[in-house]
Protein backbone atom coordinates (compact mmCIF):
# COMPACT_ATOMS: atom_id res chain seq x y z
CA UNK A 1 0.00 0.00 0.00
CA UNK A 2 1.47 3.61 -0.72
CA UNK A 3 -0.33 7.03 -0.01
CA UNK A 4 0.51 9.78 -2.12
CA UNK A 5 -0.25 13.07 -1.14
CA UNK A 6 0.67 16.08 -3.70
CA UNK A 7 0.02 19.69 -2.17
CA UNK A 8 -1.79 21.71 -5.41
CA UNK A 9 0.05 24.33 -4.78
CA UNK A 10 2.89 22.21 -6.33
CA UNK A 11 3.89 23.03 -9.48
CA UNK A 12 6.71 22.09 -11.87
CA UNK A 13 9.94 24.39 -11.95
CA UNK A 14 8.73 26.07 -8.75
CA UNK A 15 11.56 25.28 -6.40
CA UNK A 16 11.16 23.28 -3.35
CA UNK A 17 11.46 24.23 0.33
CA UNK A 18 11.98 21.45 2.90
CA UNK A 19 9.39 21.45 5.41
CA UNK A 20 9.54 21.04 9.25
CA UNK A 21 8.04 17.51 9.41
CA UNK A 22 10.59 16.36 7.04
CA UNK A 23 13.62 17.87 9.27
CA UNK A 24 11.87 16.98 12.36
CA UNK A 25 10.87 13.11 11.28
CA UNK A 26 14.86 12.92 9.59
CA UNK A 27 12.79 11.94 6.10
CA UNK A 28 13.19 13.39 2.78
CA UNK A 29 10.83 13.26 0.10
CA UNK A 30 12.11 13.22 -3.30
CA UNK A 31 8.92 14.83 -5.79
CA UNK A 32 9.58 13.18 -9.09
CA UNK A 33 7.06 11.92 -11.54
CA UNK A 34 7.39 8.27 -11.30
CA UNK A 35 6.97 7.08 -14.66
CA UNK A 36 9.33 10.09 -16.05
CA UNK A 37 11.97 8.37 -13.52
CA UNK A 38 11.07 4.94 -14.82
CA UNK A 39 11.97 5.80 -18.19
CA UNK A 40 15.51 7.76 -17.01
CA UNK A 41 16.15 4.42 -15.11
CA UNK A 42 15.84 2.61 -18.23
CA UNK A 43 18.01 4.73 -20.55
CA UNK A 44 20.60 4.05 -18.10
CA UNK A 45 20.10 0.27 -18.03
CA UNK A 46 20.96 0.14 -21.78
Amino acid sequence: MSIEIVSPWRQSGLARFIAAAEVGAGEYFNPVVPEELAEKLRQLSR
